[in-house]
Parts: C-alpha cells; structure tokens; sequence
C-alpha cells in the first residue's frame, strides 16, 4: 500500500509539476499567494505522511521511492505558475541527492 502511494504521488506531483510551471500567473502579488495556499496544503500533508511511515519505508527498503524531502517539495511548489517552456524545465521531479530520503539525514 504505501509502495503504491509513493508511486502514485511522484507520478502526480512529477505531472503537476510540469503543467504548473507552464502556467504564467503575471501578476506577481497572486503568484506569491497562490504558490504558498499550495505549499501550504500540499507540504504538511507530505510531511505528516513521511513521518508516519518513516520507520516502515526504511524497513522495508521504500526509500528509493521517496524522490523529495518536505523542503525539497516545498521548493518546487515555488516553481509553479512561472510560465517556462518545457526545455526551461529542470530535471526536478526525479529523484535528486537533496530530496533523496536518507533515515540519518532526513530532517522532518
């Protein structure tokens, strides 16, 4: 079950990600605002899920799955509704050394 969500969420989040980038918000004060509503909704749920499942994740050797920390999500929501073309997408919704889950080093 929680193979399947992990999975699951990187696949939405990888697809969200691309859309939302391509998306232009001109306007920088509601830009702003909407990027944080997002993270605020998005980053506790992640975190809180990350938390609970910690333990199971690392025994049962998930932690390749868990392509982002909380905070490295959190930056890529700031990402959304800039207006990038494709190419101008970084290569971020993979897995990175900076959001790649390590038990010693993860910090919630």
């Amino acid at each position: 079950v929680i193979r399947r969500r992990l999975i699951a969420f990187n696949e939405e989040m990888e697809e969200a990600y691309r859309k939302g980038c391509r998306w232009s918000i001109p306007d920088l004060e509601l830009r702003k605002s909407t990027q944080l509503t997002i993270v605020q909704m998005v980053v506790p749920a992640y975190r809180n899920f990350v938390q609970s499942y910690a333990v199971m994740i690392e025994q049962v050797g998930l932690t390749r799955l868990m392509k982002h920390t909380p905070e490295a999500l959190e930056a890529l929501l700031g990402d959304l509704f800039e207006g990038r073309s494709e190419r101008d997408l970084p290569a971020t919704a993979g897995p990175s050394k900076q959001g790649h889950v390590e038990r010693r080093g993860f910090s919630f």
